[in-house]
């Protein structure tokens, strides 16, 4: 395939850019030692801590994939659990790989979609971060329900149930921190778009300093 650019007034639209492939994959090489700096942070408008939010992440949902082999070998099939894991954990670094070469390697940023590349759209972060908090709002509701589903086993069938609780535990830490990914993405797109991002951290304590007495008369 050729690849084709169509330019706007916004963004720049390349649609099977062969170019923008091969930069992918050479970015490899400089993703892999970054992959080894995972670490958890508030989110703020720093790439770098989005940068390791999302290296956490993919760490997390990994170490969960891998845990997944004690359910089939459990089950008697070992090969298939190797097998799951392998092609989920695949999934899950070029996931995680793409979003950082997106949206902290490359400059200009780029929206991928299939084989379509957005290029200096200025609302791509907060789209990906709308879509990444999704992703972890979905992630999390998941893990309730494996901890709740675990809870109802654990009587009859206690193996089943300790397995039940890790794995959905691993999903649930995985889903928070997916959305501490998100909000970073959410905060450096606000700002990229010239949209004023609220801070709910500091909302409560401009509503707790505007309002001492109540504070008092909860003392």
């Amino acid at each position: 395939f050729a690849s084709s650019r169509l330019s706007t007034m916004s963004c720049n639209i390349k649609v099977f850019d062969v170019p923008i492939i091969k930069e992918f994959f050479a970015s490899f090489k400089d993703f892999l030692p970054i992959a080894f700096k995972p670490g958890v942070g508030k989110p703020t408008e720093d790439p770098a801590v989005l940068q390791k939010n999302l290296v956490a992440a993919m760490w997390v949902i990994i170490i969960g994939h891998a845990f997944n082999i004690v359910y089939w070998t459990l089950a008697k099939d070992p090969v298939q659990g190797v097998i799951a894991f392998v092609t989920n954990s695949a999934f899950a670094l070029l996931f995680h790989w793409l979003t950082w070469f997106a949206y902290v390697k490359r400059e200009p940023n780029c929206f991928f979609f299939l084989i379509i590349c957005v290029e200096d759209w200025k609302f791509q972060h907060l789209l990906w971060g709308v879509f990444a908090l999704l992703f972890g709002v979905q992630n999390a509701l998941q893990g309730v329900r494996g901890l709740l589903a675990a809870l109802k086993m654990l009587t009859d069938f206690p193996l089943t149930a300790v397995f039940g609780f890790i794995s959905s535990g691993i999903v649930f830490v995985y889903a928070i921190i997916m959305i501490l990914v998100a909000v970073s993405l959410i905060k450096i797109g606000g700002k990229k778009a010239g949209i004023e991002i609220p801070d709910p951290a500091a909302a409560v304590g401009k509503t707790e300093e505007a309002n001492p007495a109540d504070r008092k008369s909860v003392v």
